[in-house]
């Protein structure tokens, strides 16, 4: 066969060449057609996912924001139990029905209270309750147990809860467990997966239950056992899961059961006995193409939320942008290749063909620039610098163009940074750094982007090409964002309504109520600042500030607000007030009705104002007015909840104000049923009970508790009514009623009885000379005249006194007999007093005569020493005297100390005769210790008047200096009740008197109340038994055990122990025998002059006088 001619037949190379040129063009095209196709694919399935994930967020923050709802909603529950002693039936029911639940919080099936019963109280809280109309009432299920915690309330009492009515839930471990971890640690606290015993078997589902405690107020609750020891119950709430759920999801239409599918399992198990919730049972998850779990954390459970995508929102992925890529890529590649081929086998038909290639590639780059101009999803491509750091626009889709509101001319070829400067901040910058080091793409968290051309909010995904360029594509999400925002401004609107409402259920004043709303508003509402302001009384047209929290610095101080048409009045507070309807500034910045207010807002960052009126019952009462740090921060459904909270709040001020008048008129019935109009003092009524309570601890004190009643007549006041009429009388009766209240000012009760007839009750008083005294102020107060307008009045009053008990017992008879003596006191010149019966006025005259005659004695140098020897037991010799006051006067003799020294304590006088009697017994003692050169102890008797009111330690430091007697020489005898009164100046002085060296005694031993512990931080030197002892200790074997045990008790703390009153041969041997240290009395010696004692001494006294 002839080889056909070189120019006619094709060589195997060239055959060859001309199907792999065609072939590679084919393969370059399939690739990129896969690159741009995945690319597209990856995009789709990412943004899908970021969807379906926000999705379930949303609805597990919602099961969260609905959770602390109902969180919210017994702890106001919780707070009524606080606020009140006791919570009945329809307290509870009142306070459910007004927390709507229906309306506000669906899926809540009840709330009630479980009322917390030891075994013992079984029967009769059974009782109790039948009692209230509940016949056939029971705690189920039957038997016994230490403990019951049965549902005693539970509204709304329909036919399903009602079959829980009783149902003792400490019973059942899944609910005990839970009502114990909220016991014990005073927490919200959620039960597991329950079977609730409202059930049927006709729609049974899971439940659960959620507890709050409830203790007794005003106990301590710091430990697991006081908690438990006041545990009163516990309010709960009980909830059927499936309702709870739709309740919920009502606010995601078409997703349940249609595009996302729903589990919630109690716990970390994923069984069928933890599942508690199932969306879409008959669906098979395992076929999902999107799967999340979130884990709840709530109230002491975990819950576990699995959420998988369902066959509808699978579809949703785009599949159409990367199908329509691959056909076309496809189909162009191998239009490319045919043509190639066409070309290197027939150069005619290349030449035919070329024009049909480049219209087809410039088909293929018109669609994929289609492709890309028509995406939803904004793309910007950008080409790298060398060192991956810079990065340049190379493309830029009409969508990017339309969401960042620039033209692809102002970006192409431009820096990135140079383009928007704020990429640094938000973290895309180093996003596409990193995707270009590594190659993997990137999920940029979603943030807020603002510059000169844009603001809002953005999602970002970063990815990058074959051809090392680098992708971004972002969408616009600022409106679901904003929702976002809108949703948790709404939850935060409605914990704070839930939060006011438990405020007004505590309320008890009004003012701190207003300062409780505003920092709610402020610390759980999340505004700057609240206030509120109340109009101004008659035709004020102010706005006073009542209350305010937050950040203020001064705001209120610097403006002016009116309600009135006014510039400023114009402001959304007085516009609120003005209308009635809520006034709303959404931009400080630019609205005209802010101007008069506009910089002083500003500064402090008010950005947005609402004012909401305050309205009830037609009455404008003023306006809450709440400032916000962001514009357009108001939505209309928090409006909404925020107007209702208002309109609750302006309820409540009335109410309180309805409540204080209901106790203000209440409170001045009592009042005049109690007190004279006129003067206000009390009238005969008050003055009876408080007689009859004074006569009762009268009675206990027994002989030493007297009641003085001075019956007080104002004499000639009827000439006053007479001459100037019943005005002038009234106002002279209210300056005379000021007069006593200053004359008497320790005085417990001054009454009205009638016209000028006026009662002064004296209680607590010693004497008679106590109750002269008082009448004796009322006399001396009335000697200046009282100026009644233009007239100076003089005016006296007539007393009256009887006394309780020597008058009578009862308050009619004291009275009548007062008013027998206050006749008496007419009849004998006016403006004197009488005491009822004629030996009290005898007494009070010979109290008052020797009163006044003290001093006078003191100063003509009456009054007199005498001194009775002390005598030690075991040698009978002289060791000591004890100085004793005598009265030698010069009309009536020797007045015996019982008659004068009782008075001259009562009167005051002893103070400055016992300050002689120490210098006077310093200054004998001293004459007998030059004389004979004996060594004796000076007893003197200090009086507690003495101590209280006297300077003791500077009588006692100047009598031993001007006598020069050595301190040793010198005993001060205290009475037991000098240790009972100001007691830190007490020891601080007799600390002082013994670092001097004086010895200390106490007389009349075991007749008061005595601190051992005094006694020994004193050194106190002696005890003194009381004569009474030492008189009966040989006839009472009680009085002799007293003795006996008072020696023994003076010895043990290593004190001396005299005993007075010793009289004969048999005492003195007893005392001697329980080991009495030293003896005084009659049986010795009766007390001497100086003179005759001087003897005495020198002699030793070794015999018995």
């Amino acid at each position: 066969m002839t080889p056909p001619p070189p120019n006619d037949m094709p060589s195997r190379p060239s055959r060859l060449h001309g199907l792999l040129i065609p072939l590679l063009i084919f393969a370059a095209g399939l690739a990129l057609t896969h690159v741009v196709q995945r690319t597209l694919h990856l995009r789709s399935e990412a943004a899908l996912r970021e969807e379906f994930t926000y999705r379930v967020d949303d609805l597990v923050g919602n099961i969260r924001g609905r959770l602390a709802a109902y969180e919210e909603i017994l702890a106001g529950v919780g707070g009524l139990f606080t606020a009140s002693r006791s919570v009945e039936r329809g307290d509870f029911r009142a306070y459910v029905r007004a927390l709507k639940l229906e309306s506000r919080y669906p899926g809540v099936q009840g709330v009630g209270f479980a009322s917390w019963i030891p075994a013992a109280e079984r029967e009769r809280h059974v009782h109790a309750v039948r009692a209230e109309g509940f016949p056939g009432y029971d705690i189920r299920p039957p038997g016994q147990r230490d403990w019951y915690a049965a549902i005693l309330y539970l509204e709304p009492f329909d036919w399903r809860n009602q079959r829980a009515f009783g149902y003792d839930m400490y019973s059942e471990p899944v609910r005990r467990a839970a009502m114990e971890r909220a016991a014990d640690e005073d927490v919200t606290s959620i039960s597991g997966r329950v079977r609730l015993v409202q059930e049927t078997e006709r729609d049974g589902q899971a439940g659960f239950l959620m507890y709050l405690p409830v203790y007794r107020t005003g106990v301590a609750l710091d430990t697991r056992a006081q908690r438990r020891m006041a545990l009163q119950g516990w309010v709960y709430a009980p909830f059927r899961m499936n309702d709870l759920m739709s309740g919920l999801l009502g606010s995601q239409p078409g997703e349940l059961g249609a595009a996302l599918g729903l589990k919630i399992y109690d716990g970390d198990g994923r069984d069928e006995d933890a599942l508690m919730f199932d969306s879409a049972a008959s669906f098979d998850a395992s076929r999902a193409l999107h799967r999340v779990e979130r884990a709840i954390e709530v109230d002491g459970r975990r819950w576990t939320v699995v959420a998988h995508s369902l066959p509808a929102f699978d579809a949703r992925l785009n599949v159409d942008e990367a199908a329509l890529v691959l056909i076309t890529g496809v189909l162009g590649s191998g239009l490319l290749g045919g043509i190639a081929w066409l070309m290197l086998t027939a150069r005619t038909r290349a030449l035919a063909m070329a024009e049909r290639m480049t219209v087809e590639l410039r088909l293929s780059e018109a669609r994929h620039t289609a492709v890309f101009e028509n995406m939803s999803n904004a793309v910007a491509l950008f080409r790298a610098s060398g060192d991956g750091r810079d990065f340049y626009f190379s493309a830029f889709n009409r969508a990017a163009e339309r969401i960042d509101r620039v033209s692809r001319g102002e970006v192409l070829g431009r820096r990135v940074q140079d383009v928007f400067p704020g990429v640094a901040d938000i973290g895309l910058l180093d996003a596409m750094r990193r995707v270009w080091q590594s190659g993997n793409p990137e999920d940029c968290p979603a943030c807020f982007y603002a510059d000169e051309h844009v603001s809002g909010w953005r999602e970002r995904f970063v990815y990058k090409l074959p051809d090392g360029d680098i992708a971004v594509t972002f969408n616009d999400i600022t409106a679901r964002k904003e929702a976002e925002l809108a949703q948790q401004r709404l939850n935060r609107a409605l914990r704070l309504l839930s939060d006011c409402n438990t405020a007004l259920v505590h309320a008890d004043d009004e003012y701190r109520l207003l300062v409780e709303i505003c920092r709610l508003i402020v610390d759980r509402g999340g505004y700057l600042m609240a206030w509120v302001g109340y109009v101004g009384e008659g035709g004020d047209t102010t706005v006073r500030p009542i209350a305010q929290s937050g950040y203020e610095a001064g705001y209120l101080d610097t403006i002016r607000v009116t309600w009135d048409e006014s510039e400023y009045g114009r402001g959304p507070t007085g516009t609120a007030i003005r209308t009635g309807s809520s006034a709303i500034i959404q931009n400080v910045l630019t609205d005209p009705k802010m101007a008069p207010w506009r910089e002083a807002a500003l500064e402090r960052g008010y950005q947005a104002s609402l004012a909401l009126p305050l309205v009830c019952e037609g009455t404008t009462l003023g306006a809450l007015s709440l400032y916000a740090r962001e514009a357009n921060a108001f939505n209309a459904d928090e409006i909404r909840l925020l107007e209702e909270m208002a309109n609750d709040l302006a309820f409540g001020i009335i109410t309180l104000r309805t409540r204080a008048e209901h106790v203000a008129a209440k409170e001045r019935v009592a009042y005049l049923a109690s007190y004279d109009s006129l003067t206000g003092l009390p009238n005969r009524l008050l003055l009876r009970d408080r007689f009859e309570h004074a006569a009762l601890i009268a009675d206990r004190e027994g002989a030493s508790g007297l009641l003085g009643v001075l019956y007080l007549d104002m004499d000639n006041f009827q000439h006053v009514n007479d001459g100037l009429g019943h005005e002038a009388g009234d106002r002279l009766l209210v300056q005379a009623v000021e007069r006593l209240k200053q004359c008497l000012p320790e005085v417990d009760t001054i009454a009205r009885l009638s016209g000028d007839e006026f009662v002064v009750l004296l209680t607590n008083v010693g004497d008679l000379a106590a109750i002269a005294a008082a009448a004796e102020a009322v006399q001396g107060a009335f000697a200046e005249p009282l100026a009644v307008g233009e007239h100076l009045l003089t005016t006296s009053f007539s007393v009256g006194i009887s006394v309780f008990p020597h008058d009578g017992r009862d308050f009619e008879t004291l009275l009548k007999r007062a008013d027998t003596a206050v006749h008496n006191a007419k009849e004998n010149g006016r403006n004197t007093f009488r005491f009822y019966t004629r030996e009290m006025n005898a007494d009070v005259v010979e109290r008052m005569r020797l009163t006044g005659m003290f001093p006078g004695a003191l100063r003509r140098g009456e009054f007199v020493l005498h001194y009775q020897p002390q005598i030690d037991v075991a040698t009978g010799r002289i060791i000591g005297v004890e100085a004793l006051l005598r009265w030698q006067h010069p009309l009536e003799g020797l007045i015996p100390p019982g008659r004068f020294i009782p008075i001259a304590e009562q009167s005051g006088h002893i103070v400055a005769i016992g300050e002689w009697v120490i210098s006077e017994a310093c200054r004998q003692a001293q004459a007998w210790l030059a004389d004979t050169g004996v060594r004796l102890v000076t007893a003197v008797n200090l009086s507690a008047l003495q101590f209280k009111r006297g300077n003791v330690l500077e009588t006692v430091t100047a009598a031993l200096r001007e006598s020069g007697l050595p301190p040793h020489c010198l005993e001060l005898e205290l009475t037991e009740s000098i240790l009972l009164q100001d007691v830190e100046l007490t020891m601080r002085t007799l600390r002082a008197l013994k670092a001097l060296g004086v010895k200390l005694s106490i007389d009349d031993f075991g007749t008061g109340y005595s601190s051992l512990a005094y006694l020994k931080q004193l050194a106190v030197d002696k005890l003194k038994i009381d004569q009474s002892f030492v008189r009966d200790m040989l006839t009472d074997a009680d009085g002799a055990s007293i003795v006996k045990a008072i020696i023994q008790l003076g010895h043990t703390l290593q004190l001396k122990v005299i005993a007075e009153g010793v009289e004969t041969e048999a005492q003195l041997a007893f005392l001697g025998g329980s080991g009495c240290d030293e003896v005084q009395g009659y049986l010795f010696s009766r007390p001497v002059p100086a003179a005759v004692c001087g003897g005495l001494i020198v002699a030793g006294l070794s015999a018995r006088t």
